[in-house]
């Protein structure tokens, strides 16, 4: 079990910075000499090297590494005695050695063995139709409306526990935005995504994170591509990881969202494909290029609304949702029908998500 990175500034700024005397000297008694505690310089090294050790356990995948971390928090919790943060230190501990209290299933694809990756957690479930539904019925019909009825369900079900989740989706795009943004912004970063990938028949869950221990690649991996200038008052962002949808598939989802013309800004990797982000180092860098571009475009001067069209990992767009939950305009992410054209799905506004209805172009 990982802890947010907001955890881990919480609990060195606890331990190191509020009561630095009590619990530093007696943590690190054997790393650093008695007569180097006295400066404050030196003082402030020993925090950095201790949240350096917080932050590298954090990362730690054995369970051997795990139990450490516990262990590194109990011992913490007991030098700290009454103060506030010993509690703190102790449900850390507690929580890490019992694993993610949640594993959302949002997916077709069973996920069979969610309780041998995450022992002792609890798994909340989607009861949506199976099959592709999202292909062959357009926004806003039944089976997309009891969906995002579950997205919320299960927001509603996580919302204000302080325990991590596990997300396992396979799901519309503009559905996955809104799960990723509820789900990013009740439990404030704790959780993580999990990405399907493989043949059906063979496939494998991957973490893609965040994670603490993963560096994002220091170079951007979706690169601007290609920037069309029309309308000033709608924007399309276009992010094609996978592949690089057809100009007529974008422009029927503008026409039917009332954008026509919209200026058209295409950002994407090198080589789209689905060997496009090969590590997490890429993964991690996709994410924060991701919410840069959605950024950007938001705040161009006179703009209503971005509608974003993405082909990629939903992962990816999930975690980069966090940001959606209070746009500076109307976000509207699109998806695909069953005969390749794009469909708005989803707006982002004031604060909250709703699912559009839109009626097909005459």
């Amino acid at each position: 079990m990982a802890l947010s990175p907001e955890e881990v500034e919480e609990v060195a700024e606890a331990l190191c910075v509020r009561s630095p005397d009590r619990a530093i000297r007696s943590l690190l008694v054997d790393r650093i000499p008695p007569r180097l505690w006295g400066s404050v310089p030196q003082q402030r090294a020993v925090i950095d090297q201790y949240r350096s050790d917080l932050q590298t356990l954090r990362g730690a995948k054995t369970n051997s590494d795990e139990s450490a971390l516990a262990i590194y928090l109990e011992n913490a919790a007991r030098l700290l005695g009454s103060q506030p943060a010993a509690e703190r230190c102790q449900r850390l501990a507690a929580r890490i050695r019992r694993g993610p209290t949640w594993v959302v299933l949002f997916c077709p694809r069973e996920v069979t063995d969610w309780r041998k990756i995450h022992p002792g957690a609890e798994g909340i479930a989607a009861d949506v139709p199976s099959g592709p539904w999202h292909r062959s019925e357009r926004p806003g019909r039944e089976a997309w409306v009891r969906a995002f009825a579950e997205v919320e369900r299960i927001a509603a079900a996580v919302k204000g526990d302080p325990r991590p989740t596990a997300v396992y989706s396979s799901m519309p795009y503009s559905l996955g935005a809104v799960l990723g943004s509820a789900l990013l912004n009740e439990l404030h970063g704790r959780c993580r995504f999990f990405q399907a990938e493989g043949p059906v028949h063979d496939i494998r869950w991957v973490d893609y994170g965040p994670r603490m221990d993963v560096k994002p690649r220091p170079t951007p991996v979706l690169t601007h591509l290609s920037t069309t200038d029309g309308r000033e008052d709608h924007v399309a962002l276009i992010c094609g990881v996978t592949w690089h949808p057809e100009t007529d598939q974008i422009e029927h989802g503008l026409s039917v969202a009332g954008a026509e013309g919209a200026t058209r800004v295409e950002i994407g990797p090198a080589e789209p494909g689905h060997q496009a982000l090969p590590d997490p180092a890429d993964v991690e860098r996709a994410v924060r290029d991701l919410e840069a571009a959605m950024d950007q475009q938001v705040r161009r001067p006179g703009i209503e609304a971005l509608h974003v069209f993405f082909n990629g990992p939903l992962a990816v767009l999930q975690r980069a949702a966090g940001k959606l939950h209070q746009p500076k305009a109307r976000i509207v992410v699109h998806d695909r029908g069953v005969d390749g054209t794009y469909w708005p799905a989803v707006a982002f506004e004031g604060g909250r998500a709703r699912l559009l209805a839109p009626e097909p172009v005459r």
